[in-house]
């Protein structure tokens, strides 16, 4: 066996990174791509258990929304606002110069698989003209006089009412 000198000392890894700092600084290789696959995998069962968004409850959110933008628009304008309602949508109309016309340029389209159920419902037509020309089916009153029935929005299995928010007046003391 040779004879080690007496100043010998085994250098560890550790030891020699100590005594260098630039070969100590960041990470080796394996370590991110240890934390690479930590994340894939995590981001992977994340997405996997995600549940799908719910075209009804989003329809229905979305109706909601609508219908308090109209009462908005109606108490700011101080003209009544509708809602024409078919099937497979709805446009929002105000009343204007005498007559009803639309409210931007197109009408709403819900979601395949979800249908408005209303208990007077007009009959469908495709072009903007020809909307124009319907009454509404609800109208919400800017003085606050409209009584709405709630919309029925429905799918195979389920369905959900949506009703106009609730109109409250100020009242001068």
């Amino acid at each position: 066996m040779p004879c080690l000198p007496a100043n010998f000392a085994p250098t560890m890894e550790s030891e020699r990174r100590a005594r260098d700092p630039a070969r100590s600084a960041g990470f080796s290789l394996v370590e991110v791509l240890v934390t690479l696959s930590i994340t894939a995998l995590a981001s992977a069962l994340i997405v996997a258990t995600a549940r799908p968004a719910d075209p009804l409850r989003t329809e229905g959110e979305r109706l909601t929304h609508a219908l308090e933008q109209m009462q908005s628009q109606a108490r700011i304008s101080g003209t009544p606002m509708g809602m024409v309602l078919e099937p497979q949508g709805y446009a929002i109309v105000a009343w204007r110069d005498g007559a009803w016309s639309n409210v931007g340029t197109q009408r709403h389209t819900l979601a395949p698989g979800v249908r408005i159920r209303w208990a007077v419902s007009s009959p469908e037509t495709d072009s903007a003209a020809a909307l124009s020309q319907l009454a509404p089916d609800l109208i919400i009153d800017p003085l606050g006089h409209s009584t709405l029935e709630p919309v029925v929005l429905e799918s195979k299995d389920r369905e959900v009412s949506v009703s106009a928010p609730s109109v409250k007046m100020d009242r001068a003391p």
